[in-house]
């Protein structure tokens, strides 16, 4: 434009409108540039001009100089149009939700007003990073200066709360949208029941259902199939199936979304048998199943290894003129990658480009994760190094099995080459990586850098992994840091992270390892109830059996009798890995001779004992301690 206006050639500011309108995504120096040359021609530079130049910074993703802009604009004594602002707090918060809260509280402390749209992106984004602080913010501003709540935002606060596993928070959420006299529909109460399905949570569930009985919501398409949706969702066929039978029973019929969801939970949980009759259920309905369906059966089969049958399907849909998609070519290539037939899951891929279908970096991924899993990882490089030759950007999921083979082998110094080389190509390296690399140095006994790579993790600001939070406390357990352990667990209540029963298996662990005895008991009498997380048959046993061996009678006395008396349904779970335990070990054990075997025979003897000290009466199943005659062998002496 610059030797246009030399040419003679009269530019005015349409024209650089035009131009600030279509920037160059990935350089976000170029509105400068812009701002240079029409300063250097004397052309006047307008609100209209900043606002224009603020939303294509943010439309390329650069936010922190949208910001900047902002300023010049201020600087101006003119105002931001709705459009810079919407797209500076909705981008920026899919980015970083408290990065677009401190933009946002910036923005309001200069009187701009933002539009109902940019809060509820900002209240799901907000959800989406659990950063229930800023979550709970907005709303009260929502509600200080408006605009008004209307069902919509509650939805997504309901839904934001529900995935955050705060489900008390999402039912009062619907009760003071009730109490406002806003009516929500089952899309609103959606997100709670699958959440409430998904932790097992029966009393709350039937709650909710009392909820929508009173409140006179339809018993529709949409409630059953929230039902079908769930139990797909967590992998239970048979619960599919009842709801299923549920909307028959009711009259209701349902559409292609209901049965494509009860036929990927059958797929999911690997129930092909169900999953056939579905398939032939929905076509004598006369709906045609989709590309969606397709690709699910294939990817069930698939997984099943059956890939004749998963062969069949994908023949079928495109008999039915469906376009395969990469998800349905995905399927077929890690199946044939499973059952080692590296040459026909390579065809496919081959089938994939000639179809137009360019494979994406997960395609690559499933080869690289297959020769790292053989342990054959000079051909897992090849495979990373074609990705990069086809243009593609390799991310954590293609880094992340090398690292991982490294890191199982106890090969550090490789691991943390293969990790580096990631955060040098621009990658962020994911929890999985992060969490394999930490056990790593674990096993290595280097806990020093195992305790950097936890401290990088909660740096990461990010909702951190059941997994990751796990590891860490193992990691405490076998380091023997207790004063660790414990301000871990602190950290985590303080930001609120939701801790679950494993965890607190962790927990004890880290006590009974270093053998305080009546804190690891005290973990499970005081410190889950404060949390609300219910014991599971995992937690007794994880307890149970070091109190055994070390012959601490009181506190297994204990122990038992808040089993028999608080949880008696889990009674028979923890009788059957007390036996399953207890007769692995056994095996292990020279019965013949030595000290340490007759100790250990006791103690598996003791399990199997009704305690009348205990009051273990039904919990460990006897162990026979009849020596079995091995049968001799020629030329062996018995």
């Amino acid at each position: 434009m610059k030797r246009m206006a030399q040419a003679g050639h009269a530019l005015g500011e349409e024209e650089y409108l035009l131009l600030a309108q279509n920037l160059p995504p990935k350089d976000p120096t170029s509105a400068d540039a812009i701002l240079k040359e029409m300063y250097g021609l004397g052309i006047p530079i307008t609100a209209s001009m900043y606002n224009r130049l603020g939303t294509s910074l943010c439309a390329g993703g650069h936010f922190h100089e949208a910001m900047d802009m902002y300023q010049k604009l201020k600087g101006t004594g003119a105002r931001l149009d709705e459009r810079f602002s919407n797209s500076l707090i909705s981008g920026s918060a899919q980015r970083d939700s408290a990065l677009a809260c401190r933009f946002h509280q910036q923005l309001r402390s200069d009187g701009v007003q933002f539009s109902l749209s940019t809060y509820k992106t900002l209240l799901q984004e907000c959800g989406r990073g659990r950063n229930w602080d800023g979550l709970r913010n907005i709303l009260d501003e929502l509600r200080a200066h408006g605009p008004a709540l209307n069902a919509e935002i509650y939805s997504v606060l309901v839904k934001a709360y529900s995935r955050g596993e705060r489900i008390t928070q999402a039912r009062e959420l619907l009760k003071q949208a009730e109490a406002e006299g806003i009516s929500l529909d089952m899309k609103g109460f959606k997100p709670l029941i699958i959440a409430c399905i998904k932790h097992r949570n029966v009393d709350m569930l039937d709650a909710v259902m009392a909820d929508i009985d009173r409140l006179g919501i339809k018993r529709d398409v949409h409630f059953y199939g929230t039902f079908v949706e769930s139990y797909s969702t967590i992998g239970e066929p048979q619960k599919v199936e009842l709801w299923l039978q549920k909307a028959a029973e009711a009259g209701v019929t349902l559409t292609l979304e209901e049965y494509g969801s009860a036929l990927q939970g059958y797929c999911v949980a690997g129930d092909m048998e169900r999953a056939e009759a579905l398939w032939s259920k929905i076509q004598r309905s006369g709906l045609r199943p989709n590309q969606f369906c397709y690709a699910l059966m294939v990817e069930g089969y698939a997984r099943k290894k059956r890939l004749g049958k998963a062969v069949s399907f994908f023949q079928e849909m495109k008999a039915q003129e469906l376009t395969p998609s990469k998800h349905a070519y995905g399927s077929l290539i890690k199946g044939h990658l499973l059952v080692g037939d590296v040459e026909k899951a390579k065809g496919y891929l081959y089938q994939m480009v000639a179809s137009g279908n360019q494979p994406d970096i997960i395609a690559y991924s499933m080869f690289i994760n297959h020769f790292a899993r053989v342990k054959q990882i000079d051909y897992a490089v090849k495979w990373l190094n074609r990705a990069k030759a086809a243009g593609l950007k390799p991310n954590a999921t293609a880094y992340g099995p090398i690292v991982d083979y490294y890191a199982k082998k106890g090969d550090v110094p490789n691991a943390q080459m293969w990790y580096d080389r990631m955060v040098a190509d621009g990658e962020q390296p994911d929890q999985w990586i992060m969490v394999q690399l930490m056990d790593a140095y674990s096993r290595a006994s280097l806990h020093s850098k195992a305790r950097e790579i936890w401290e990088g993790l909660l740096a990461m600001n990010v909702a951190l992994s059941p997994v990751a939070i796990g590891t860490w406390l193992d990691i405490c357990a076998f380091a023997g840091t207790v004063e660790l352990a414990e301000k871990t667990i602190s950290d985590l209540r303080a930001k609120k992270y939701p801790l679950d029963a494993n965890h607190f298996c962790s927990w004890i662990q880290v006590y009974t390892r270093a053998k305080m005895w009546r804190q690891a008991v005290n973990v499970l009498r005081a410190e889950m109830p404060k949390d609300g997380v219910v014991p599971v048959a995992k937690t007794f046993s994880t307890l149970l059996q070091p109190l055994r061996f070390a012959k601490r009678k009181e506190e297994e006395t204990e122990v038992v009798t808040h089993l028999k008396t608080q949880y008696p349904r889990l009674v028979e779970q923890v009788q059957r890995i007390f036996g399953s335990w207890g007769q692995r070990k056994k095996k292990q054990v020279n019965l013949s001779s030595g000290r340490e075997g007759s100790e250990l025979l006791e103690a598996l003897e003791d399990m199997a004992k009704v305690g009348s000290e205990s009051g273990m009466d039904g919990i460990a199943p006897s162990v026979s301690t009849q020596k079995k005659k091995t049968p001799k062998r020629k030329g062996r002496k018995s």
